[in-house]
């Protein structure tokens, strides 16, 4: 308990003045500003530049020209949505209007926290993703996860399994916890490669937390590029 109330008055004390607010996140005053400006400016001496110097005749035919490969060997776009965070999750990833989860933004402050949210044991959210990778070996599975809330209070459980189109083991998430905080985790499963796979998440009867709900928060799932584990 001492670790992190020193590292909360060390957080608040450096904070605008150090480029991360804490071990992870860069803060919006410096981190982020710096972030900003450092596209920002390239941008500025990008038209700079060509105020100063206009485009030849053979830079412009360039345009036509492929772009040259990735610095990073293999390293290209994803042909399919990898990341399903916000309204993105509720309209593409989510299948349908699931019966007895709401949609909500439990959020205080001025920062979103919407998620599906159900407090009914049995009640099932689908959600479809395409699993196939691009790069691996195609019989390879592939690392998908759940963003789910656990905190300390109201928090229930919820199986996870592949319903149709691919195959995973059966797992159980757990939103809840003993430390008295109230953030996202990750619910990691590996699923068979197929376009259309569909993962279904119910609400357990079974709980764990001392008041005895069954909430279940769900936020986002995310789709990895590369098959194996």
């Amino acid at each position: 308990m001492q670790v992190h109330t020193t590292r909360e008055s060390n957080m608040h004390k450096h904070k605008g003045l150090a480029f991360y607010y804490d071990a992870i996140h860069p803060d919006g005053y410096t981190g982020h500003r710096v972030m900003s400006e450092l596209v920002i400016t390239l941008l500025q001496r990008g038209i700079a530049d060509i105020l100063h110097t206009p485009v030849s005749e053979s830079e412009e035919a360039d345009i036509h020209n492929p772009l040259p490969p990735p610095m990073i060997r293999g390293n290209y776009e994803s042909l399919s949505d990898r990341c399903f965070v916000g309204d993105g999750f509720r309209t593409k990833a989510v299948i349908g209007k699931p019966q007895n989860w709401d949609w909500v933004n439990e959020s205080s402050n001025l920062r979103p926290k919407w998620g599906y949210v159900s407090t009914q044991p049995g009640s099932v959210l689908r959600i479809s993703v395409n699993s196939t990778a691009s790069s691996g070996a195609a019989d390879h599975p592939v690392l998908v996860q759940l963003a789910y809330l656990r905190s300390y209070a109201h928090m229930g459980k919820a199986a996870v399994k592949c319903e149709s189109g691919c195959n995973c083991d059966e797992s159980v998430l757990n939103g809840y916890q003993q430390a008295h905080t109230s953030l996202l985790n990750l619910h990691a499963i590996y699923v068979s490669q197929s376009e259309h796979c569909i993962i279904s998440i119910k609400v357990l009867e079974e709980t764990d937390v001392p008041d005895g709900e069954h909430k279940v928060k769900l936020a986002a799932v995310i789709v990895s590029e590369e098959a194996g584990q």
